[in-house]
């Protein structure tokens, strides 16, 4: 585990009173299934049409075309904002996909997490 990202399993396993395989830890860095493979694609694909900031944040992290959230985007504060970022955008096309909608429906979705752009899907 990277210091100070993930969870403390055992510890919570105290806490709970139960064993800590018992428990699965999805944390961004540790979390085994890593990015999904859309996101992965996108940014091979369009690499050289990805906002600054997200480029800069992927390469910065050395351009990793797979593993860990944290192995591809770093553990900056910037990746963790990316990864709930990413995941918040997923939740909400899901939610607008489910509908049903009609003409006057309005689905509004407001997220301030951070003061600029990161990533651009």
């Amino acid at each position: 585990m990277i210091h100070g990202h993930g969870g403390n399993i055992h510890e919570l396993a105290r806490r709970l009173g139960c064993p800590p395989e018992t428990i699965i830890d999805v944390s961004s860095n540790i979390n085994p299934l890593g990015p999904p493979p859309g996101l992965m694609d996108h940014l091979r694909e369009r690499r050289d049409q990805l906002l600054p900031e997200t480029r800069k944040l992927w390469l910065d992290a050395g351009g990793e075309k797979s593993g860990r959230w944290a192995e591809v985007f770093g553990t900056s504060p910037r990746a963790e904002e990316a990864f709930m970022g990413w995941h918040y955008a997923r939740y909400v096309e899901a939610v607008a996909a489910a509908g049903p909608w009609t003409p006057t429906t309005r689905l509004i979705s407001i997220s301030a997490v951070f003061d600029g752009p990161v990533m651009s899907v």
